[in-house]
């Protein structure tokens, strides 16, 4: 049997987007995080996110292990290509003094491609 949408509500997973199948409760750390380090860039160039992710670490959780068992027909690929990308933000996160501009662009470009997985098209983009 298909799971309903109805099914992924009774197991408290919220802001369920009915076109992906993913929560946008997902999103909501990594985006206060994102506009940290972009108001730190903005201020203070590379130094400023370097200075930010020391201070402020950060390792985001696979959508696998922060909602076990909401992986469904509908929306597995997506899961297994978000947690890919999950893999690089805390790839590009771990080694704070190799961050510069591009690849903080990078950065950038890899939370866009999760909000557009988690959002769909019209989703949220830093």
């Amino acid at each position: 049997m298909e799971e309903t949408f109805d099914d992924i509500l009774k197991k408290k997973i919220f802001e369920v987007n009915k076109e992906t199948g993913l929560s946008g409760d997902f999103c909501t750390v990594l985006h206060t995080y994102v506009s940290l380090l972009k108001d730190s860039f903005e201020k203070n160039g590379k130094e400023g996110i370097r200075t930010m992710i020391k201070k402020f670490p950060f390792h985001m959780k696979k959508y696998t292990v922060a909602y076990a068992d909401s992986m469904n027909d509908t929306n597995k690929k997506s899961i297994e290509e978000l947690d890919k990308l999950v893999d690089e933000i805390n790839r590009i996160l771990e080694n704070p003094d190799l961050i510069d501009e591009n690849t903080f662009k990078s950065f950038i470009e890899t939370v866009n491609k999760i909000n557009l997985l988690v959002y769909g098209a019209d989703g949220i983009k830093f």
